[in-house]
């Protein structure tokens, strides 16, 4: 997975900030309990840009960049799927207007009125890390939805966890 997602990154060339959104939830994820070489991965999240989108869908995966000579770089041992977070709060996403879902025709249609089966499923973050740098922030999304474009705020998900299982 993070190949696929990098090779997508360096297509848009342009490295940036962080969006406030983006910033609030790296520090979110950055902020679960038991990261392995946590204090180091907080000073990277310090000074760490976007490199872009990292998906082709749209969504609002990003890759990160880290300028090595500020920061310390982590273990290189480090699971690359490092932390993860979930919300199955669909309803308050879609609340704030992130969510386009499938209409009868199964194309994405931002006039759909959700059905309250439509608000089932669910919404991921994952903290990648490669070679001890972060290196992105992946947004997955299972249900009648669209993955959403920009992150949803990090109050609607429970606390971040290291690893992938969910809980």
């Amino acid at each position: 997975m993070p190949e696929l997602r990098a090779g997508y990154a360096h297509r848009e060339m342009a490295d940036r900030p962080l969006t406030g959104q983006e910033r609030e939830i790296l520090l979110f994820l950055l902020s679960a309990p038991g990261i392995p070489d946590g204090n180091v991965l907080r000073r990277q999240g310090e000074v760490a840009i976007s490199s872009g989108r990292s998906c082709p869908c749209g969504c609002a995966s990003i890759g990160l960049k880290v300028d090595q000579s500020l920061v310390p770089r982590a273990r290189r041992d480090l699971e690359p799927a490092l932390v993860s977070a979930l919300t199955d709060d669909i309803a308050g996403v879609h609340e704030l207007g992130l969510l386009v879902f499938l209409g009868e025709d199964r194309r994405y249609d931002p006039a759909v009125q959700p059905t309250d089966g439509d608000l089932e499923g669910a919404i991921g973050l994952i903290l990648w890390v490669e070679e001890g740098w972060l290196s992105g922030i992946e947004v997955w999304a299972a249900g009648n939805f669209r993955h959403p474009e920009t992150f949803p705020p990090a109050e609607l998900f429970e606390a971040p966890y290291v690893g992938r299982e969910s809980r």
